[in-house]
């Protein structure tokens, strides 16, 4: 009986050290308080794309074994639709389905790669955003990029996964926020 105890105590102690991430992450970009005003009634549609060939925001991969895939809790195009429409409401601008000036927002790229090699990682991550700016006379189209890497030991952490990503979509969102070519374009009458 004893034999048989040792071993499985000494399986669920290296349970209880392994490191696993859960399936979705939950990403929540914080957005800052908005200082851009644009003038009364000044409105725009606003639509988002997904234009990434697969749905999972973070890869790790450690020898042969099969890469393990993480989502978000929520669509991505969703969340980050979400926190531009209530900036842009914040800062003025009406967001209705109705208006001539059209806002798309492409989700291009966003995965964060993650490569374990036996007590360390390496993490690049990549996210990269499209806006095109679509009025009756003229369309405008934007990019915006960010690319990050990150070397630590041991795996990371889901709390580490969340905050390095949503650390890159605050930036970007507060890049497009404060665009002066957005905001002329949004100002201009056709």
């Amino acid at each position: 009986m004893k034999s048989f105890l040792i071993p499985l105590l000494g399986l669920v102690l290296l349970g209880g050290c392994s490191s696993s991430l859960p399936v979705n992450l939950h990403l929540s970009p914080k957005v800052a308080e908005q200082t851009v005003k644009y003038p009364a009634n000044t409105t725009a549609a606003l639509v988002s794309s997904d234009l990434r060939t697969q749905p999972h925001i973070v890869s790790i991969k450690e020898d042969e074994k099969p890469t393990i895939l993480v989502n978000n809790d929520v669509p991505v195009r969703i969340l980050l639709a979400d926190k531009l429409g209530q900036a842009l409401t914040e800062q003025g601008v009406i967001i209705t389905g109705s208006s001539s000036t059209k806002l798309h927002l492409d989700i291009v790229a966003m995965e964060t790669k993650i490569i374990k090699n036996g007590t360390s990682f390496d993490a690049q991550s990549t996210t990269q955003l499209t806006l095109v700016i679509e009025k009756p006379t003229r369309k405008v189209t934007k990019q915006y990029k960010t690319v990050s890497t990150k070397t630590g030991a041991f795996n990371p952490t889901a709390a580490e996964l969340e905050e390095g990503l949503n650390n890159q979509l605050t930036t970007l969102l507060s890049d497009i926020l404060s665009d002066k070519q957005l905001f002329e374009e949004l100002n201009k009458k056709d």
